[in-house]
């Protein structure tokens, strides 16, 4: 059997704006803030610069802002989200509603995956699926279109007398395109479960991120993705790919929808 499929988008602090959370250990309580950085729940810095793994930036701040003699670690794994643990302390917190500005708070709330603040324990997980990762519900992609090129590589022209003449260029640039079919539109109750709505109006607190919600993250900033199977590749949105427009997928009264995928191949994760 095939791995699990799973999207993960990237993100861009300077764009959805800074994010914080107070946290107390042993010895203090102390604020952690980050005013920029790109980031994506998988490291993508292989292929697109600058995209790191979020959970070894985020270990990383908290340990330069810490005071206590202990260690915190950041992990991420796609079937179980975030945890964050501390070495030191089995009754340490996190407080996302008290870091410096509440919108900072919830915005990290959102990424890692938390349904609020956390204590009395030495390390919390994620309790709903984290903002920028997508579970489709069919573990596999349709109606794809493998690595391929744009037109317009070459120009021709021909002679009056049949001569012909051409310019071709040679193009690093790599197209790949698929449908991810039948999403039900429906508010998921379960966060690492298979699922995700087509539509903003069916996300629920488990489950926070649509298909629409994502495109319209996507483009914003052409941000870039990876798809995750076993192997993962990074893509950006092409331009006539970044309009959201689902399709049904059966019968005019079903509430399943595909989406289709037009995107630019930047690489695979080495």
């Amino acid at each position: 059997m095939s791995a699990a499929l799973h999207y993960h988008l990237g993100w861009d602090v300077a764009r959805i704006g800074p994010i914080g959370v107070r946290i107390t250990d042993e010895v203090s309580t102390f604020q952690v803030r980050l005013f920029e950085g790109t980031f994506c729940n998988l490291a993508l810095s292989s292929v697109v610069t600058g995209y790191v793994a979020f959970a070894a930036a985020l270990a990383a701040a908290i340990n330069a802002a810490k005071t206590g003699a202990g260690t915190f670690s950041v992990t991420y794994s796609e079937s179980t989200g975030y945890t964050i643990a501390y070495t030191n302390d089995a009754n340490w917190q996190l407080t996302f509603s008290a870091a410096t500005t509440p919108a900072e708070g919830e915005r990290l709330r959102k990424i890692l995956g938390f349904t609020g603040d956390r204590t009395g324990g030495a390390s919390y997980a994620s309790t709903v699926r984290p903002l920028y990762q997508i579970i489709p519900a069919i573990e596999g992609r349709s109606s794809v279109e493998d690595e391929y090129e744009p037109d317009g590589v070459a120009d021709e022209s021909v002679s009056d007398d049949g001569e012909e003449s051409i310019i071709a260029k040679d193009t690093a640039e790599v197209w790949l395109d698929w449908t991810q079919s039948a999403e039900i539109n429906e508010p998921h109750t379960d966060p690492f479960g298979p699922g995700t709505p087509m539509h903003i109006r069916f996300e629920s607190a488990q489950v926070p991120l649509s298909y629409q919600r994502a495109w319209r993250h996507l483009r914003e900033g052409n941000q870039p993705f990876a798809v995750s199977q076993g192997q993962v590749s990074v893509h950006t949105l092409r331009a006539a790919g970044m309009t959201f427009h689902p399709t049904r997928f059966a019968a005019p009264d079903t509430p399943l929808f595909s989406q289709r995928f037009m995107t630019r191949l930047k690489g695979y994760v080495s």
